[in-house]
């Protein structure tokens, strides 16, 4: 899942929803060092990133990246339902968007010297690029998968241009928010009948880069 949306269905407060961002940033003894509440967004986080996978609705908007980005298709997507939500916002939060954001950063902000690196960069790029708010234009969720591909690239030693499948994506923009729609909808459910961290069985980890 987006970052956007994994802050979104943390709990209200400022250190939940800070390890419910820096998840995939934060691993193995590093994650020992940080705060109680952290840690439990860091579970939450992973839990929510279970039943996406497991969801059929995402499974269904998954297989809709033809090649040559099928290999990415669950970044691609679950960057693409940040978009979505930043669409369908007014019936998925409160207040409006912009509003939601700046909040965000206010809450993220104090907290990242607490945070060890690469974590601390990390969430401090967050803010300073904006990658929250850029969920809300087409041009902004290209350029958030830019940044992925460029790391992936460098990652791996090949080129990647996950951006590049964000026309094929708009083409089909009523059918995927009919399946975010589901998935969302679904999502918050689960979390609001009390199943939170066990959203689902424990599943091998994901290689999700940030």
């Amino acid at each position: 899942m987006n970052l956007l949306h994994h802050h979104l269905l943390a709990e209200p407060d400022a250190e939940h929803r800070l390890g419910a961002i820096v998840a995939d940033v934060v691993r193995g003894r590093a994650r020992e060092g940080l705060g109680a509440r952290v840690r439990e967004g860091i579970a939450h986080h992973e839990a929510v990133d279970r039943f996406t996978d497991a969801h059929p609705a995402v499974q269904a908007s998954r297989a809709r990246v033809g090649a040559p980005w099928r290999r990415y298709a669950g970044v691609v997507i679950d960057v693409y339902y940040g978009h979505c939500l930043a669409c369908r916002w007014g019936a998925q939060a409160p207040g409006t968007f912009d509003a939601y954001v700046r909040d965000a950063y206010a809450g993220v902000t104090p907290l990242v010297p607490t945070l060890p690196e690469p974590a601390a960069t990390f969430a401090g790029r967050l803010v300073r690029f904006d990658w929250l708010g850029a969920y809300a234009s087409v041009e902004g969720t290209a350029s958030l998968l830019a940044g992925m591909s460029r790391r992936l690239a460098a990652r791996f030693g090949r080129p990647v241009a996950m951006e590049d499948a964000i026309p094929g994506l708009v083409a089909q923009h009523d059918a995927l928010l009919g399946e975010f729609d589901r998935f969302a909808r679904e999502a918050a459910a689960a979390l609001a009948g009390g199943r939170g961290p066990h959203l689902l069985s424990p599943t091998p980890p994901r290689d999700h880069p940030p």
